[in-house]
């Protein structure tokens, strides 16, 4: 089985170190599967050796690490298309088309997909002092960010549960938490706080979301979204789609 190559990549040792523990991991726990939903109730792990044809989905509030390979993920009118040192941060429920863009059999497409637990994050966001940096560019909802050896490490450790599974319902959700706490501290961590702050815009916005995700099949009311996000109609719109890059309706009718 092709192992990935990191020998050429142009970044730090030590991130090029750490991306190339975790891409060998993936690709031992993977095998020649394209995808293993693990025992760990957050994590699934992916392979493809060749490009892969667009796929609609959504993305619930997630972290993306790809040690290997490159992805394009498009958000309406949002093209995210990054790899190896970069990550992608979901902060919200998104529909999303979502394609691999480089992979083949001797430097196969790997990828590390955690779904993001909101709670701990507004955990350590009452209990720790991180700092607060400039907000994001773009949608609020999806960001491309620089991964660090310590993220990427944390990772590998998540991954490394797997070999010891009686150790994943304690030590989990340390390192779940080791992991949002190092997003926090990064140039995305903005998205994440916004969407877990009471009160914020963003926050509110989200529970429109959140009662889009829950209740897809009834009408769609705009001014009932309105109301559970306490806002006017007006500003209801446009946060939606700072957050989403798209108005209610076209979220309704590119998830369903």
């Amino acid at each position: 089985m092709a192992k990935p190559d990191f020998e050429n990549a142009a970044k730090p040792n030590e991130l090029s170190a750490a991306l190339g523990e975790l891409g060998t991991k993936i690709c031992n726990f993977v095998g020649a599967s394209k995808e293993l939903i693990t025992a760990i109730p957050e994590l699934t792990l992916y392979r493809a050796t060749a490009p892969t044809a667009p796929n609609s989905c959504s993305y619930s509030p997630s972290l993306l690490v790809i040690p290997q390979g490159r992805k394009r993920v498009t958000l309406g009118g949002t093209n995210y298309v990054f790899g190896q040192s970069q990550f992608l941060l979901t902060s919200v429920e998104l529909p999303i088309v979502s394609q691999v863009i480089t992979a083949s059999e001797k430097e196969p497409y790997l990828a590390f997909f955690l779904k993001l637990d909101m709670s701990i994050v507004r955990d350590i966001l009452r209990t720790e002092d991180v700092p607060v940096l400039k907000p994001p560019t773009g949608p609020f909802g999806m960001g491309i960010g620089e991964a660090t050896g310590e993220m990427i490490r944390a990772c590998s450790r998540l991954i490394d549960l797997l070999n010891a599974p009686q150790d994943i319902p304690f030590l989990g959700k340390h390192i779940h938490r080791e992991i949002l706490y190092r997003l926090l501290q990064g140039t995305q961590g903005e998205r994440l706080r916004g969407i877990a702050t009471a009160g914020d815009q963003n926050n509110r916005t989200a529970k429109a979301v959140a009662w889009l995700v829950a209740n897809y099949e009834r009408p769609l009311r705009v001014e009932e979204l309105a109301r559970i996000a306490s806002m006017s109609v007006a500003t209801l719109h446009r946060h939606f789609r700072a957050l989403t890059a798209m108005s209610p309706l076209q979220w309704l009718q590119r998830a369903v």
